[in-house]
């Protein structure tokens, strides 16, 4: 080393200085290496886990090296969990809340007859027993067909959560030469001399139902055919929280034979008591219908028809009537017609008098004007009309008979300020399927 010894010593010095503190900073910095260890293995776990391309893996890469731990894999991302299905969404909380529950229910499930409706329909005749109660199961999907059952012998029948979009299969003329399709939805009938079923009822309930286009025809044809006055027999009849979206058009088809010329006829009757039929109650209740013939056909006397049951009655409550769009291809000219949504009460001017009516009750009831001005009136909505209106309330006279006042309440024709039904509450999600939802409802 060049210069004297006492710069060589001095540099030494300084050298040997400068290795020892490097050796001191090289101490501490394995120790500070060593603390890190067990905190750089909780940081690589999960990212070694994660794998793909974490921007933590470079950066702990480099520690890993620095302390001698294995540096974490790359690997390609886990995939994202499947969710699972999710399942059919509860019943709204009083979806099964009804005016009138079920007038009978069965003990046990052994008095219970199960009877599924297939999506395009169903059609029996002669079956149930009157020990037990039908329940019609609909699909859990929008039904396309139709439901027959005719002379049935059960002490009830219940349908409970339906949808179904209908289109009829017959034919009719309208008014104006087009054909369009014609058909009855419901027919659903109970026996006479049924060996035991004393006053059946049917229940039909949180159903949405709609026209496949423009058609006409009946929705519900009921009843227990006449055999003398075998009243005991006639059923009671329910329909609760149905929604009719889009519904059938009432016209007279001048090319339909039935007895008279010109005979009004299709009927497009909502519920239909036919001919020769006798029921004892229908009562109906949160109902929203569209349709654009007689809502409910309920006469209490024809001139084919003996007298009706001496507890008839017909009770309305909460409903809401309204008119179908106008339909040049059906009633030309503006395409209106003025509908009629009940048909109660009596054919003849002595019937009252005689106390031979059917007794209807209206409590909140609402009704939708035709679309065309000149069918404004809101009187001439009914059979038998109403008499005098107050604005846009339809009334009826107060006189009684027998004690007996034929038509109670009015209908006010508006929106009403609460809506009668609940959507949420119609279709195939509701469908009740077992004795253990009926139990669990009622």
């Amino acid at each position: 080393m060049p210069g004297n010894d006492d710069q060589n010593r001095a540099r030494i010095a300084r050298l040997a200085t400068r290795l020892a503190d490097e050796l001191t900073r090289a101490a501490e910095l394995q120790e500070a290496a060593a603390a890190a260890v067990p905190v750089l293995e909780g940081l690589l776990m999960p990212v070694r886990e994660a794998g793909g391309s974490d921007p933590r893996l470079a950066v702990l890469a480099r520690l890993a090296r620095a302390v001698g731990l294995p540096e974490p894999e790359t690997k390609p991302p886990s995939p994202a969990p499947v969710p699972p299905p999710e399942p059919d969404p509860a019943p709204p909380v009083g979806a099964y809340d009804y005016c009138w529950g079920l007038p009978w229910l069965p003990d046990s499930a052994d008095e219970l007859e199960v009877l599924p409706v297939p999506v395009t329909g169903l059609a029996a005749r002669g079956g149930g027993d009157p020990r037990k109660l039908t329940l019609l199961v609909a699909p859990a999907a929008t039904m396309t067909g139709k439901i027959v059952l005719r002379d049935w012998r059960s002490r009830g029948i219940v349908l409970i959560g339906f949808s179904a979009r209908w289109a009829a299969s017959g034919s009719r003329t309208t008014p104006k030469g087009k054909a369009i399709p014609f058909g009855h939805w419901a027919q659903i009938s109970f026996a006479a001399r049924s060996a035991g079923a004393v006053n059946p009822f049917l229940f039909i309930a949180n159903g949405e139902w709609e026209a496949a286009g423009v058609q006409s025809g009946d929705w519900l044809q009921t009843g227990t055919p006449r055999v003398g006055e075998n009243f005991d027999e006639w059923p009671d009849i329910y329909v609760q929280k149905v929604r009719i979206a889009a519904g059938h058009y009432f016209f007279s088809d001048q090319t339909f034979e039935h007895g008279t010329s010109g005979y009004l006829d299709p009927h497009a009757d909502g519920i239909q008591v036919t001919t020769n039929r006798g029921f004892r109650r229908i009562r109906m209740a949160n109902c929203d219908w569209r349709w654009n013939g007689q809502t409910i056909f309920a006469r209490s006397r024809t001139a084919v028809v003996g007298r009706p049951h001496p507890e008839a009655e017909v009770s309305v409550r909460s409903c809401h009537f309204r008119a179908q769009p106008p339909c040049p291809d059906v009633y030309g000219g503006d395409g209106c017609r003025q509908p009629v949504y009940l048909a109660v009460g009596s054919d003849s001017g002595t019937d009252f008098p005689n106390g031979d009516f059917v007794l209807t009750r209206l409590e909140d009831v609402w009704a939708e004007y035709a679309a065309s001005p000149r069918l404004r009136d809101p009187r001439r909505y009914f059979s038998p009309h109403a008499v005098s209106s107050d604005g846009d309330v339809a009334a009826w006279p107060d006189a009684t008979f027998g004690g007996r006042r034929p038509i109670t309440g009015t209908v006010r024709f508006g929106t009403p300020p609460k809506p009668v039904l609940d959507p949420a509450h119609c279709g195939w999600r509701h469908r009740v399927a077992s004795f253990d939802d009926l139990v669990g409802i009622f």
